[in-house]
């Protein structure tokens, strides 16, 4: 989209400076809405047919998700087919397994700037913080982009932006936000009471 108002800059160039294409190539997005398609493993994380090379690229991508062993016990590993549509004995992949294969598609794109839009939200808080860890780590190089509404996230972004009724209202790491005691630290105690109940429901089932 181009600005009503205002400029938007990329590496100090002008974005209408620079071509789309160009513009796209530095983006691994992953949407909370994404989809799978009626191709094999491997197709869907590179998003075309896997070619020299594709083969330890669509590995680490796997093992990034933590899909690899999941994928390893199946009889064609990453050229099984997903669902049945054109593929009798075609797999089926849980939510969460769904959105582990959408994020492995981003990791496997390695561009600069990763963009997730609520990509976990299928998982669990703990799934969640133990995969956005692994990202951090593996590519801290570059930059990663989290909208996202599950606080556990947030602790290890070097800076978070609340947005309320589109403005920004609050800017600065977690210690800071914390510290100011205002909206971000009222969600996120109530999220952690949320989640403390959750755990303690469980110890007594």
């Amino acid at each position: 989209y181009d600005a009503t108002e205002g400029a938007i800059r990329f590496d100090g160039r002008p974005m209408e400076e620079i071509q789309i294409e160009q513009l796209r190539r530095c983006f691994s997005v992953t949407m909370q809405d994404f989809n799978v398609y009626a191709f094999t493993i491997g197709e869907n994380i590179e998003m075309d047919i896997p070619g020299e090379g594709s083969a330890e690229n669509i590995t680490n991508a796997l093992k990034f998700t933590d899909l690899q062993k999941r994928v390893s016990q199946l009889e064609k590993g990453a050229q099984t087919y997903l669902t049945r549509e054109f593929e009798e004995e075609g797999v089926e992949l849980s939510g969460g397994e769904k959105q582990k294969l959408a994020i492995a598609r981003a990791f496997a794109q390695r561009a600069d700037i990763f963009v997730l839009d609520e990509a976990n939200s299928a998982l669990d808080p703990l799934a969640e913080y133990d995969l956005n860890n692994k990202l951090m780590s593996h590519i801290a190089d570059k930059s990663v982009v989290f909208v996202t509404h599950r606080l556990s996230t947030t602790i290890m972004a070097d800076e978070i932006l609340l947005i309320e009724d589109g403005r920004i209202v609050e800017r600065g790491t977690h210690t800071e936000l914390m510290s100011q005691n205002g909206l971000y630290a009222e969600m996120f105690y109530r999220q952690a009471e949320a989640y403390r109940a959750v755990e303690e429901a469980k110890a007594y089932e």
